[in-house]
């Protein structure tokens, strides 16, 4: 009989610890009470929401801030719905990074293969926010042709 309540707990563990996590699963209704306390009193905003209300204005497109917001939500399993562009996970938001050790790196790696980009670690450590992350990528980003910009063209041409 105590094999079998052994044997139990040490597949339970096994099914437990092979996906991507564990600790964090243990952890995870900390992280969601963590995240509840610091966005009490905020709106939950879907993808419309959130990039109307942070980065249209900027003439930011519209699916690399919900991209971002989305690669947070799967690297931590948590709904990030009511974070704002200017949280700072480096004050404010520390806490997180303790959930995790290494999801910080996790999301730099999910973010350059999302997005097609190279961060270096130094870029890495000054992304402070979602804010900070959008205007990395879109400064990576290639820019789309002006047909008024007659200048490469003729400078194309020229050679």
């Amino acid at each position: 009989m105590r094999f079998g309540v052994v044997g139990v707990l040490l597949i339970t563990f096994f099914v437990l610890s092979r996906k991507r996590g564990w600790l964090s699963r243990l952890t995870e209704y900390g992280l969601i009470s963590d995240l509840d306390e610091f966005f009490k009193g905020r709106e939950s905003l879907d993808d419309d929401e959130f990039y109307i209300k942070y980065f249209q204005d900027q003439g930011i497109q519209k699916e690399i801030p919900i991209k971002v917001r989305k690669i947070f939500e799967e690297q931590f399993e948590a709904d990030f719905s009511r974070i704002s562009d200017k949280d700072d996970f480096s004050e404010d938001m520390k806490f997180i990074w303790g959930y995790d050790s290494m999801v910080d790196v996790e999301i730099v790696m999910a973010l350059e293969d999302e997005f097609g980009i190279k961060i270096s670690d130094n870029e890495a450590e000054n992304l402070k926010s979602i804010h900070d992350i959008v205007m990395c990528i879109c400064s990576k980003q290639p820019k789309p042709n002006n047909p008024l910009d007659r200048t490469a063209s003729t400078r194309s041409d020229q050679g």
